[in-house]
């Protein structure tokens, strides 16, 4: 298992909604409002890996979250 974390920037002229957008599709009931469809890919060891599932198949990742706003740069 490894930690990955990573900074989401919205430089768009609308806000980013994290309902469904970033959901697993196979979990997309449980997934709303987290990351769960996120996954990271190691091309060179040709690898893919998951978020971390429960029991009841929830991520074991961020969850909850808020729509993320424009940048006032």
């Amino acid at each position: 298992m490894l930690n990955l974390k990573f900074v989401m920037i919205n430089d768009s002229d609308q806000k980013v909604g994290f309902g469904y957008s970033f959901a697993d599709r196979d979990h997309e009931g449980i997934d709303i409002s987290s990351i769960g469809g996120v996954h990271l890919i190691d091309a060179v060891g040709k690898k893919k890996y998951f978020v971390v599932r429960d029991a009841e198949k929830k991520c074991v990742c961020s969850q909850k979250l808020k729509d993320l706003s424009q940048s006032h740069a």
